[in-house]
């Protein structure tokens, strides 16, 4: 693999890390030596090491790094694509509608305004090397030379990842690449506006803004109308969130409206707001209070931090956090944490969602992730469940070419291809995946977690008090 000169100077300070994970795996002396091979083992320590030295920086210099644009190059096809702020839609207050339906009238929020979307369409481009670059053409051209190798009708709107606050499509391609080329169909890739300065629901305005023009494009579009039974959300980490949020805001809608259709005023006429084929979810972020008992017993295998306090507590101040006035949290109002849109773990009813995939490493978002899974299988919604033992958050997407990352892209594919020709051969399955070997072992997925609704939202609202009382006056006083 050809690494770029950038991150051989990043990888040159951590040359001792580097050396001590060597001998540590090598000599059996890690607990997680008999369980990943040492590429894994490296990953996961370089990673942990670049995590906690992030966090010591400011905001808007992880932004400008993440966010930052390598170009394109080998067989892929990227076409950038912006789409306009609606002017003839109440997008906005349909989607309030929405969010105040599920309150508990303690929340608050911060009303966003309606703003243009930017946006990638990716697919394969066969026949090129790793280092072809991205040829001079016009996005309307790019876009069409990607359909013609378009085989499937399948369509992923996919939603990025790293708390809603971080990261970019640019930073996704490799993952969104992969989804095209081994679905044969295309992803379109949301740069949703980024938090802390636009938080909640900013980023899932602009998520359904991408769905309803995919549904029905505005005037000037280079793509055609998309029906929803070919349209697939994903998401990792936090954009797995926001894929769930997406599907709550249609259902309360629905469960709002008198004749269980939502709908929606969209480039002058009304529009139907339909619920998508299918979600895959790659570790999901479901509990932005981190009250989970998994986000620290599971802390060897991963490389988020085992902390109990939000990631943004931990940021040098700049002109862009802490927040005036100041908040906690970068995604929401710290009084708004529970509420089902921003933490989905919370959301009580699934009744009508389109079959899901979940996959979860043993990672320290597992426990919510679990629950979420068991909360609707147990409302009969189907659900193909994946647990893959010692593996790290995100691993398919930060582990290239392992075995457990091909099983599940893989799986991840397959899904998304049955969601849009078979959806009724989805049934609800749960598996745990033995590290190394694969091997698979049943799991009960009406018993994956020991909590009640009830348990996790006292485990969250004590979480966020304790969070409250602790950086408060931390917060304040940087101001």
């Amino acid at each position: 693999m050809e690494l770029s000169v950038g991150l051989v100077r990043a990888l040159i300070p951590k040359f001792p890390l580097i050396l001590k994970t060597t001998v540590s795996h090598s000599l059996s002396l890690s607990d997680t030596a008999s369980q990943w091979d040492l590429g894994t083992a490296l990953t996961v320590s370089v990673l942990r090491s670049f995590v906690a030295n992030y966090q010591r920086g400011t905001v808007t210099r992880e932004q400008t790094i993440t966010t930052r644009d390598p170009g394109v190059k080998g067989p892929m096809w990227v076409s950038k694509v912006t789409l306009p702020a609606p002017e003839d839609s109440n997008i906005l207050e349909i989607l309030f509608k929405a969010i105040h339906g599920l309150c508990d009238g303690r929340e608050t929020f911060t009303r966003p305004e309606l703003s243009a979307v930017e946006a990638e369409w990716v697919g394969h481009r066969p026949g090129v090397d790793a280092n072809t670059l991205d040829p001079d053409l016009s996005p309307e051209e790019k876009y069409n030379h990607l359909m013609d190798e378009v085989k499937s009708d399948l369509t992923v709107l996919y939603i990025h990842g790293e708390y809603g606050s971080l990261l970019d499509p640019a930073s996704h391609r490799g993952t969104t690449h992969e989804l095209a080329k081994m679905t044969k169909g295309r992803c379109f890739v949301i740069r949703y506006r980024l938090a802390p300065t636009y938080p909640f629901p900013a980023g899932l305005l602009d998520a359904l803004i991408a769905y309803l023009s995919l549904l029905y494009p505005p005037p000037g579009s280079i793509h055609a109308a998309v029906t929803a039974s070919k349209i697939c959300f994903s998401g990792d980490s936090a954009g797995g969130g926001m894929s769930l949020a997406i599907i709550q805001v249609i259902l309360e809608l629905r469960r709002q409206s008198h004749d269980g259709h939502a709908r929606v005023h969209w480039c002058g006429e009304e529009r139907e707001l339909p619920l998508p084929a299918g979600a895959a979810i790659n570790s999901g972020w479901f509990d932005l209070t981190r009250s989970m008992e998994s986000i620290q017993t599971n802390a060897r295998y991963d490389y988020l931090p085992a902390y109990r306090e939000p990631p943004s507590s931990h940021y040098t101040p700049d002109l862009i956090w802490p927040t005036s006035p100041p908040r906690c949290n970068f995604y929401a109002n710290d009084d708004a944490l529970l509420h089902p849109l921003i933490s989905p773990v919370t959301a009580r009813d699934w009744r009508g969602a389109p079959p899901l995939w979940f996959v979860a490493g043993e990672e320290c978002l597992f426990d919510e992730i679990a629950f979420v899974a068991q909360q609707l299988v147990n409302q009969d919604i189907p659900l193909v469940f994946e647990y893959y033992r010692a593996m790290p958050h995100c691993f398919a997407l930060v582990l290239p070419g392992r075995p457990s990352t091909r099983k599940c892209f893989y799986n991840w594919t397959n899904f998304l291809t049955a969601a849009i020709t078979d959806p009724g051969s989805i049934k609800t399955n749960a598996v745990e995946i033995t590290a190394k070997t694969l091997e698979e072992t049943p799991l009960d997925p009406r018993t994956l977690s020991p909590r009640t609704i009830g348990e996790v939202r006292t485990r969250m609202k004590a979480a966020m008090d304790n969070v409250l009382e602790g950086h408060g006056e931390w917060l304040t006083s940087k101001l």
